[in-house]
């Protein structure tokens, strides 16, 4: 991790005490310098100055690729890009495993349904920034009539699962 010090203070200044990691990174294919850092209850990116704040469920995951030095972070919506964000160095940046255990920790339960139009949907149960329980079923815009009720059953049961 960066030293507190070298931290630039949008970073600080958003993430306060709950800072974790830090660490300066560039987005893959564009080439911007950005900044990388892991709060306990949020992830901050700030690229060329201009500072954006995520919740870890907004993201599916994150993958580390070794051999490229990137890290993809996908989103929960598939209509926004992945993030893909390169690192110098030899060892494996200090946000990495730290970012990925905070999204993991975000999910609760989840559970899979196949759609009468055959994709696999996985619903979930995860955590906001308050800690409060929420369903998480990606609705996406072409789902027939029957791969709504599908989601909707979906809901009900992960409702279920969780006492909600």
């Amino acid at each position: 991790m960066a030293k507190k010090k070298d931290v630039p203070s949008e970073i600080t200044a958003a993430l306060g005490k709950t800072l974790v990691k830090a660490e300066p990174a560039k987005v893959a294919g564009s080439g911007a310098q950005a900044w990388v850092a892991v709060g306990d209850r949020q992830f901050a990116l700030l690229v060329e100055g201009d500072l954006a704040l995520f919740d870890w469920f907004e993201f599916a995951n994150g993958a580390w690729t070794g051999e490229d030095r990137e890290l993809k972070l996908t989103f929960i919506d598939d209509e926004r890009e992945p993030l893909v964000l390169s690192f110098d160095g030899e060892d494996i940046p200090a946000v990495v495993p730290v970012l990925n255990e905070r999204i993991d920790d975000s999910v609760v339960y989840q559970q899979f349904v196949k759609l009468d139009s055959g994709e696999d949907v996985r619903g979930q149960i995860r955590r906001d920034r308050a800690g409060e329980l929420f369903v998480q079923v990606p609705w996406g815009k072409a789902a027939s009539d029957g791969d709504r009720a599908a989601l909707e059953q979906l809901a009900v049961e992960l409702r279920d699962a969780v006492g909600m």
